[in-house]
């Protein structure tokens, strides 16, 4: 989000830059949190890999926002399959704790 916001100059008097600045800071304590939830647990961290797109400059905040919400649903994907295994193997702390993020998810991929 960080490189969207900053390489789709063109519109970046526009709330493209804001909502995309936004989406850095939510998912960044996001993070944080859910790290935090897991060393709690005691858990063995295994984080997913995202690779870098490969845009060089989102020229529009439409094409930016496009990338976002791709990065959104992809997120979200992983967020449900977190949710079918700890339903699986009756985890139902983690699903206490996954409910308030999936909500989290689909608002934010909803506002992009």
């Amino acid at each position: 989000y960080i490189e969207m916001t900053y390489n789709s100059i063109e519109d970046s008097t526009t709330s493209f830059c804001h909502i995309l600045e936004d989406q850095v800071e939510v998912k960044r304590e996001n993070g944080k949190g859910f790290l935090k939830y897991l060393r709690i647990c005691e858990s063995k961290i295994c984080l997913p890999i995202f690779k870098r797109r490969k845009i060089d400059n989102w020229y529009t905040g439409i094409q930016a926002l496009e990338s976002a919400l791709e990065l959104e649903n992809q997120l979200t994907k992983l967020l449900l399959d977190l949710r079918t295994t700890a339903t699986a193997n009756n985890e139902y702390d983690v699903l206490c704790f996954m409910g308030k993020h999936l909500d989290e998810q689909e608002d934010n991929t909803n506002h992009l």
